[in-house]
This record gives structure tokens, sequence and C-alpha cells, in this order.
């Protein structure tokens, strides 16, 4: 059986083939059968990011804070289309940092491009000239 389905903007196409069926009426079981398999395999999954979800950390002046996801993230994916792609980017940090405060993004490759905030659970100084002298 030979499925199409649409992937974002994208046409593709699912093959189903079913063996070994057994019993008197062989073609409707596995068509029936090859027809669930090829949906299951052309349905998107639903994947859920929570805010506060940790993706990283950041270490500056000996101290180190965690950074999170600002908000909830929805987005359906198709495992079959392999590993989802994704990546963190921080920003080049030159001053001090505050609790909460977004330091970078999290692209995700779905069926389209998601950006989703990172931001600081506690605030964070770089050494003073005291300390690095010390």
């Amino acid at each position: 059986m030979a499925m199409t389905f649409l992937d974002g903007t994208h046409t593709e196409t699912a093959y189903a083939v079913v063996l070994g069926q057994q019993g008197g009426d062989q073609l409707g079981p596995a068509g029936d059968a090859a027809l669930a398999l090829a949906q299951s395999a052309t349905s998107p999954e639903p994947v859920n990011l929570e805010k506060g979800t940790v993706v990283g950390s950041i270490r500056w002046g000996g101290h180190s804070t965690n950074v999170v996801l600002s908000a909830n993230a929805q987005f359906s994916w198709w495992s079959a289309k392999g590993s989802l792609r994704a990546q963190v980017r921080i920003e080049k940090i030159t001053r001090s940092l505050h609790a909460g405060q977004r330091v970078g993004y999290l692209y995700l490759n779905a069926f389209s491009q998601r950006r989703i905030s990172l931001v600081t659970t506690r605030s964070l100084a770089p050494l003073s000239l005291w300390h690095r002298l010390r």
C-alpha cells in the first residue's frame, strides 16, 4: 500500500507491506493492517516542552545558573523523519545576568522552525577585580 501525506510543505509517500496474513480472506485483513500501519507512520506526534525545562547551564565567576525554557512549547513531530534537530544559541555575555534574563534561544526544526527563548534561573556577576587578583 502507498499513502501520500503532507510533511509541512512537502508531499511524501509512505509504503506499508503486510506479510504472513492467515485465514481464508487474506486480502481484506491485510489491507486493513497495511492501512493502520501507514496511518500510524504518517501521523505527527505531539511534543510538549514545559516552561522551566533545563537545557544547559552557564558558569561565570565561580558560580553557575541553569538555562531554562521561558515558556511552554507545543509542536508536532513525525518520528519517521528521523531525529528532531535542536540547536541552542547563547548570546555573548559581557555583563551581569539577572534571574529570568533572556540569554539565548532554543531552535527546533520540526515541520517549521521554532524559536524558544532561554532564560537564567538565578543572577550571576563577573568576578570583581579584587577576586581576580587574589
